[in-house]
């Protein structure tokens, strides 16, 4: 662990960098704080956790990083500091850094700058399993854990194929070090060669220009087809024609992480950002102005009904039925825990033809079906690698005949209405965000950053 001591003025714990002066400054009060002298001189350059312990301690760090999001979702974040650090053995920086990424529902990166040691003689079907037990550990999205020791497994696993089919012995001859000349890249969820039906539209690249994509998250689709796609980071919202040919934008203003948006049919769009439902006219990108507000809400989803209303989920999981201009009808608590009983940091949403709600648990790795008056019929899914269950599932949305697809990075698994598992749809990289056209086709936005339209999926 790091030399640290405390703030004088509020208390929280202070790390001594690598080029410790007479001060620090506290990240939490702003206060300039005298370094004490015996620590200074003390002061050494922060370890970092080695690949080999955080493989042995995958499932207390998974349960240290759930704790950590409970710490922040209560609002103590000075203790969920201390347990990044202590855990983790982050940094003062590095910890505070993690605090506000869960805070905003961002990924937090773990990263592991020591080689493992292990021999070169490696059992490959241990492969599988290694990948599993990390995304295992990923949980939710929202506060997903990119283990680069995973990725090394990967790397290392295809050297030892190769060298073992030249004709080699299961032995191969190579030394470690040799092996660790090449940095490990992150595990990588995408699917090469997707199986099953193919893409009848696919455009997009990356990058900040009109018509590229930044980390898109969401997607909706109004009357006339139109594809209306959102970046996460930089709060744009972009407007396609249902070719895929750009039409216009609108900045949401600031970097404040964008939650979800929705396409009515007449065109207007509806987005979810921070503390508000903002409105706005698609062809133009107009503003319309703010729905209403009166609880001081933080929205994460909003979707349209059939009816031209509105379902809205506000503080990870709390479930609001409202009108056109923002009116609440009727409001469900704790949607998602007073049913499984564990807490929910970010949930989905979606709502059929006929204003059956579901709500997809992306901690609790389920789906949660209730009434268009909001009772609770049933649930579906799991934590689980098989046909029906769940891996960091992450959105969902319901087609005109009532069937469910729910995202993870298996694919997009489809579910009739009562929760029974249909098939897999195989999507190139991992589906962020759902809807469907006015004619039934699905669109899928994913993160290599692409649009997707499945005409007959």
């Amino acid at each position: 662990m790091s030399q640290t001591f405390h703030c004088p003025n509020c208390g929280a714990p202070l790390d001594l960098p690598d080029n410790a002066g007479t001060t620090v400054r506290c990240g939490f009060c702003t206060s300039s704080v005298i370094v004490p002298a015996d620590l200074r001189r003390q002061a050494l350059r922060e370890p970092t956790m080695s690949a080999n312990q955080a493989m042995t301690d995958l499932p207390d760090l998974a349960e240290a990083m759930r704790e950590a999001v409970r710490l922040v979702k209560n609002g103590q974040k000075v203790a969920a500091v201390k347990l990044l650090q202590d855990r983790f053995h982050f940094t003062l920086q590095q910890a505070s850094t993690a605090v506000e990424q869960i805070e905003r529902g961002q990924v937090v990166q773990v990263g592991f700058e020591s080689p493992i040691e292990m021999p070169v003689k490696v059992d490959m079907s241990g492969l599988g399993q290694a990948v599993k037990t990390a995304a295992k550990v990923t949980g939710g999205i929202s506060c997903l854990v990119s283990l680069l020791v995973v990725g090394f497994l990967v790397v290392l696993g295809g050297i030892l194929y190769f060298s073992l089919s030249a004709g080699s012995s299961s032995t191969a001859g190579l030394q470690p070090q040799e092996l660790f000349e090449t940095a490990a890249p992150q595990l990588s969820l995408s699917t090469p060669t997707p199986a099953g039906p193919q893409a009848s539209l696919s455009f997009g690249e990356e990058g900040i220009a009109p018509g590229l994509l930044d980390d898109p998250r969401s997607v909706g689709v109004d009357g006339e087809g139109n594809i209306v796609v959102a970046n996460y980071s930089d709060g744009r919202v972009q407007r396609f024609d249902s070719d895929g040919n750009f039409l216009n934008l609108w900045d949401m203003g600031d970097k404040t992480p964008l939650g979800a948006l929705a396409a009515a049919r007449d065109g207007e769009v509806f987005v979810a950002y921070g503390s508000g439902i903002h409105r706005f006219e698609g062809a133009t990108g107009k503003p319309l102005g703010l729905l209403p507000n009166p609880g001081n809400r933080f929205y994460d989803d909003v979707q349209v009904t059939a009816d031209g209303g509105l379902v809205v989920l506000a503080d990870s999981e709390t479930l609001l039925r409202m009108d056109r201009e923002g009116q609440v009808l009727w409001t469900v608590e704790d949607a998602v825990s007073s049913i499984s009983g564990d807490s929910e940091l970010a949930a989905g949403l979606a709502v059929d033809g006929l204003g059956n709600i579901y709500v997809l648990g992306r901690f609790n790795n389920a789906v949660f079906k209730f009434s268009p008056e909001g009772k609770f019929i049933n649930r579906f899914g799991g934590e689980g690698e098989e046909p029906g269950q769940f891996r960091a599932p992450y959105a969902l949305a319901v087609d005109g005949q009532g069937q469910v697809y729910v995202t993870d990075i298996k694919g997009i698994q489809i579910f009739d209405g009562n929760g029974r598992y249909l098939r897999m749809l195989d999507v190139e990289g991992v589906a962020m965000g759902l809807s469907f056209t006015p004619d039934g086709a699905l669109v899928v936005v994913t993160n290599t950053p692409r649009v997707l339209r499945y005409d007959q999926p």
